[in-house]
Protein backbone atom coordinates (compact mmCIF):
# COMPACT_ATOMS: atom_id res chain seq x y z
CA UNK A 1 0.00 0.00 0.00
CA UNK A 2 -0.65 2.67 -1.27
CA UNK A 3 -1.74 0.40 -3.92
CA UNK A 4 -2.82 3.50 -6.65
CA UNK A 5 0.67 4.97 -5.53
CA UNK A 6 2.98 2.22 -6.44
CA UNK A 7 0.94 1.41 -9.69
CA UNK A 8 1.53 4.84 -11.02
CA UNK A 9 5.13 5.28 -9.78
CA UNK A 10 6.01 1.53 -11.79
CA UNK A 11 3.79 2.68 -14.90
CA UNK A 12 5.53 6.34 -15.06
CA UNK A 13 9.31 4.30 -14.33
CA UNK A 14 8.27 2.12 -17.54
CA UNK A 15 7.58 4.71 -19.44
CA UNK A 16 10.59 7.30 -18.71
CA UNK A 17 12.85 3.63 -19.42
CA UNK A 18 11.09 2.97 -22.36
CA UNK A 19 11.38 6.98 -24.03
CA UNK A 20 14.93 6.71 -23.06
CA UNK A 21 16.04 3.27 -24.02
CA UNK A 22 13.30 3.11 -27.06
CA UNK A 23 15.05 6.74 -28.51
CA UNK A 24 18.50 4.88 -28.01
CA UNK A 25 18.18 2.47 -29.52
CA UNK A 26 16.21 4.10 -32.35
CA UNK A 27 19.27 6.37 -33.13
CA UNK A 28 21.57 3.34 -33.09
CA UNK A 29 19.35 1.18 -35.41
CA UNK A 30 17.24 3.85 -37.24
CA UNK A 31 18.82 7.14 -37.44
CA UNK A 32 22.32 6.52 -37.65
CA UNK A 33 21.96 3.88 -40.26
CA UNK A 34 19.60 5.99 -42.48
CA UNK A 35 22.08 8.17 -43.19
CA UNK A 36 25.26 6.15 -43.65
CA UNK A 37 25.13 6.82 -47.48
CA UNK A 38 25.37 10.54 -47.06
CA UNK A 39 28.29 12.82 -46.78
CA UNK A 40 29.07 14.01 -43.62
CA UNK A 41 28.17 17.37 -43.46
CA UNK A 42 24.81 16.33 -44.95
CA UNK A 43 24.50 13.83 -42.32
CA UNK A 44 25.87 16.03 -39.51
CA UNK A 45 22.73 18.72 -40.77
CA UNK A 46 20.07 15.38 -40.79
CA UNK A 47 21.11 14.40 -37.34
CA UNK A 48 21.17 17.13 -35.65
CA UNK A 49 17.91 17.97 -34.89
CA UNK A 50 17.28 14.46 -34.61
CA UNK A 51 19.85 14.21 -32.10
CA UNK A 52 19.00 17.87 -30.18
CA UNK A 53 15.15 16.49 -30.01
CA UNK A 54 16.00 13.31 -28.13
CA UNK A 55 18.46 14.68 -26.01
CA UNK A 56 15.57 17.11 -24.61
CA UNK A 57 13.34 14.15 -24.18
CA UNK A 58 15.57 12.08 -22.64
CA UNK A 59 16.59 14.62 -20.31
CA UNK A 60 12.86 14.69 -19.23
CA UNK A 61 12.81 10.82 -19.32
CA UNK A 62 15.32 10.47 -16.64
CA UNK A 63 14.41 12.93 -14.04
CA UNK A 64 11.39 10.75 -14.39
CA UNK A 65 13.45 7.57 -13.81
CA UNK A 66 14.70 9.10 -10.84
CA UNK A 67 11.83 10.52 -9.29
CA UNK A 68 9.79 7.43 -10.00
CA UNK A 69 12.71 5.06 -8.89
CA UNK A 70 13.56 7.03 -5.42
CA UNK A 71 9.51 6.68 -4.69
CA UNK A 72 9.44 2.98 -5.83
CA UNK A 73 13.15 1.99 -3.52
CA UNK A 74 11.52 4.29 -0.27
CA UNK A 75 7.95 2.87 -1.09
CA UNK A 76 9.33 -0.64 -1.09
CA UNK A 77 12.25 -0.40 1.18
CA UNK A 78 12.06 2.41 3.92
CA UNK A 79 15.05 1.94 5.78
CA UNK A 80 18.77 1.24 5.48
CA UNK A 81 18.47 -2.09 6.90
CA UNK A 82 16.40 -3.35 4.34
CA UNK A 83 18.33 -1.59 1.91
CA UNK A 84 21.48 -3.02 2.64
CA UNK A 85 20.55 -6.39 5.27
CA UNK A 86 18.39 -7.72 2.15
CA UNK A 87 19.10 -9.46 -1.24
CA UNK A 88 15.85 -7.14 -2.42
CA UNK A 89 18.01 -4.03 -1.28
CA UNK A 90 21.65 -5.45 -2.48
CA UNK A 91 19.95 -5.81 -5.83
CA UNK A 92 18.76 -2.30 -5.39
CA UNK A 93 21.96 -1.20 -4.77
CA UNK A 94 23.50 -2.66 -7.71
CA UNK A 95 20.71 -1.61 -10.19
CA UNK A 96 21.90 1.89 -8.94
CA UNK A 97 25.57 0.92 -9.13
CA UNK A 98 24.82 -0.19 -13.15
CA UNK A 99 22.83 2.87 -13.67
CA UNK A 100 25.15 5.64 -12.34
CA UNK A 101 27.87 5.39 -15.86
CA UNK A 102 24.67 4.91 -18.10
CA UNK A 103 23.43 8.53 -16.33
CA UNK A 104 26.83 9.61 -16.43
CA UNK A 105 27.56 8.89 -20.45
CA UNK A 106 24.21 10.31 -21.09
CA UNK A 107 25.06 14.08 -19.19
CA UNK A 108 28.41 13.53 -21.67
CA UNK A 109 26.21 13.04 -24.75
CA UNK A 110 23.62 15.78 -23.39
CA UNK A 111 26.08 18.65 -22.48
CA UNK A 112 29.49 17.59 -24.13
CA UNK A 113 28.94 16.28 -27.61
CA UNK A 114 25.41 17.34 -28.56
CA UNK A 115 26.26 20.81 -28.45
CA UNK A 116 29.49 20.20 -30.43
CA UNK A 117 26.96 18.24 -33.31
CA UNK A 118 24.83 21.11 -33.45
CA UNK A 119 27.22 23.66 -33.72
CA UNK A 120 28.78 22.00 -36.75
CA UNK A 121 25.72 21.53 -38.29
CA UNK A 122 24.76 25.36 -37.73
CA UNK A 123 28.08 26.03 -39.82
CA UNK A 124 27.38 23.47 -42.49
CA UNK A 125 30.45 21.41 -41.22
CA UNK A 126 31.36 17.93 -40.82
CA UNK A 127 31.46 16.95 -36.80
CA UNK A 128 33.93 14.57 -35.52
CA UNK A 129 31.54 13.84 -32.85
CA UNK A 130 29.19 11.64 -34.48
CA UNK A 131 31.18 8.77 -34.17
CA UNK A 132 31.93 9.43 -30.81
CA UNK A 133 27.56 9.65 -30.13
CA UNK A 134 27.34 6.40 -31.63
CA UNK A 135 29.92 4.61 -29.53
CA UNK A 136 28.69 6.39 -26.61
CA UNK A 137 25.54 5.44 -27.37
CA UNK A 138 25.92 1.83 -28.46
CA UNK A 139 27.96 1.50 -24.84
CA UNK A 140 24.70 3.32 -23.43
CA UNK A 141 22.01 0.80 -24.85
CA UNK A 142 24.52 -2.44 -23.64
CA UNK A 143 24.20 -0.73 -20.21
CA UNK A 144 20.67 -0.36 -20.22
CA UNK A 145 20.10 -4.08 -20.55
CA UNK A 146 22.40 -4.92 -18.11
CA UNK A 147 19.86 -2.70 -15.62
CA UNK A 148 17.49 -4.92 -17.59
CA UNK A 149 19.11 -7.66 -16.47
CA UNK A 150 19.31 -6.67 -12.96
CA UNK A 151 15.83 -5.47 -12.78
CA UNK A 152 14.47 -8.63 -13.91
CA UNK A 153 15.96 -10.44 -10.87
CA UNK A 154 15.02 -7.34 -9.07
CA UNK A 155 11.03 -8.22 -9.88
CA UNK A 156 11.64 -11.71 -8.68
CA UNK A 157 12.72 -11.18 -5.06
CA UNK A 158 10.40 -10.33 -2.41
CA UNK A 159 10.56 -6.54 -0.77
CA UNK A 160 11.85 -5.67 2.73
CA UNK A 161 8.82 -3.96 3.33
CA UNK A 162 6.60 -5.79 5.82
CA UNK A 163 9.68 -8.23 6.66
CA UNK A 164 11.40 -5.28 8.26
CA UNK A 165 10.64 -2.33 10.21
Amino acid sequence: PPIALNLTADLVHLLGVAVWLGGLIGLVLLAFPATRGTTETDRVGLLAPVISRFSDFALVAVAVIVASGVLRGYLEIRSIDGLTGTSYGLTLLVKLAAFLPLFALGAINNRWTKPRIERAAAAGAPSPQLSTLRRLVTVEVTLGFVVLGITAALVVLAPPIGTHV
